[in-house]
């Protein structure tokens, strides 16, 4: 839950000490196999040898996990707009047909979310963006529910609501927000759907400048000077109007499916 992170402490002297009772454990596990002969006598230390490694494995995930910062008060903003994949009801065997879409997300989305380790070698690059286009009722955004459903990920569902602020200067502090958020709770997949009412053309006319910030500082985050290489985001747009895209948008979409 939210106060999870704030709630839960365990400190480095906690681990050391769990550190010791495994070794601990190893050696009192090997003593038993080599003075005694009763086989009841040497699965015990055994057993007892592996449930000590396995806690200390559990507490050194669970360190890691408390060195995320707690959320500000924008990410604070955002928070429920996220929706954990064990919530999602939709897979891909409730989506009629699409077999070979289906399967090309399977490599282009759930491999890199699941698999990140197979992508950090420089030849191969995860894919962070992947836009979905086609007249409306095509089941769009029911394909990219079952996306999150069946790639374990985190899911965001964004709209102009979640970002914008009548306070001058706090659109782009949510959008900063929004993806350190996602950072946090990743493999996250960043859902926006009617893309083009949101990142839209800037020649736009009449457009007000404080549109074209939120499109600058999004684009910034997700594929410029302050993306951070290994972070598990992924956006997934859909639109029925592809055409009214920025340039800058659409060639950040590095795959493109029309329904």
């Amino acid at each position: 839950n939210e106060s999870s992170v704030e709630d839960l402490f365990l400190s480095r002297d906690l681990i050391s000490k769990l550190n010791v009772s495994l070794c601990y454990a190893l050696v009192k596990c090997l003593l038993h196999i080599l003075g005694s002969r009763n086989t009841l006598s040497i699965l015990l230390a055994i057993t007892y040898y592996l449930f000590c490694k396995f806690h200390v494995k559990l507490f050194h995930s669970i360190i890691h996990f408390q060195e995320v910062p707690p959320d500000n008060e924008f990410e604070k903003r955002i928070r429920p707009e996220v929706i954990l994949a064990n919530e999602i009801d939709v897979t891909f065997s409730d989506i009629g047909a699409l077999d070979e879409t289906k399967e090309s997300l399977q490599e282009l989305v759930m491999l890199p979310l699941r698999r990140p380790d197979l992508f950090t070698g420089g030849l191969l690059k995860p894919c962070r963006g992947i836009l979905l286009f086609g007249p409306p009722g095509t089941g769009k955004t029911m394909l990219a529910k079952a996306i999150a459903k069946e790639a374990g990920a985190s899911f965001i569902n964004v709209s102009m609501s979640t970002i914008t602020s009548k306070w001058f200067g706090e659109d782009e502090k949510n959008v900063r927000a929004l993806f350190t958020l996602a950072a946090k709770v990743s493999p996250t997949i960043i859902f926006v759907d009617e893309v083009d009412s949101m990142l839209g053309q800037r020649t736009r006319v009449g457009e007000h400048e404080a549109m074209r910030k939120i499109k600058n500082e999004f684009m910034t985050h997700w594929d410029g000077l302050l993306t951070k290489q290994g972070e598990r985001i992924l956006v997934l747009a859909a639109t029925n109007r592809p055409f009214d895209l920025d340039e800058a948008i659409i060639r950040r979409f590095e795959r493109r499916y029309l329904y």
